[in-house]
């Protein structure tokens, strides 16, 4: 694994959550059908926050075996990391899955920190 720091960033505890089992998530898969897989296999991880808040965490895999197609069945994991996280992280949060010949791609997008607004009380 190589971690391509970026700045602190600073989470709401639902997201960081969040992140950690999608993150599991993607390092099982990694271990068991990606780049860490074979020797020389390599997963790049980076993170960057532009000056509205917008934080992108990309997921990189190399070296491993190629990617033929696309999985045909969505598994937990898929479900995990296409639906439920663009929940927990906030409005507007985006994961993206990108199935390339050379290894999986994830992108993940989202407002730190920001939270739902909270109903007011009559």
């Amino acid at each position: 694994l190589r971690l391509e720091a970026g700045p602190e960033v600073l989470l709401r505890p639902s997201q960081a959550q969040a992140l950690v089992l999608a993150y599991h998530e993607l390092a099982t898969n990694a271990a068991k059908h990606g780049a860490l897989t074979r020797d020389g296999g390599e997963v790049r991880l980076r993170w960057s926050q532009d000056g509205s808040g917008l934080v992108t965490l990309t997921w990189r895999e190399s070296g491993g075996p190629p990617i033929l197609a696309p999985p045909e069945r969505r598994g937990f994991g898929t479900r995990l990391l296409a639906q439920a996280l663009r929940q927990d992280l906030g409005s507007g949060a985006t994961a993206d899955l990108a199935f390339e010949p050379q290894g999986l791609a994830a992108t993940v997008r989202f407002r730190a920190g920001v939270m739902a607004a909270e109903p007011v009380a009559a």
